[in-house]
């Protein structure tokens, strides 16, 4: 799949699909802490 999204590109990978593009499919590396788990606490 990263493949073919490479090969065409993310905007015709959504036109393609039909699936909606919304700003939740942007990361923005903002407040990293929370979106990726850095912390040594193990969280259940």
């Amino acid at each position: 799949m990263n493949k073919w999204v490479e090969r065409i590109g993310w905007k015709n990978f959504f036109k393609k699909t039909g699936l909606p593009f919304t700003r939740f499919h942007i990361d923005d590396w903002g407040r990293t802490r929370h979106t990726l788990n850095t912390s040594t606490h193990i969280r259940f």
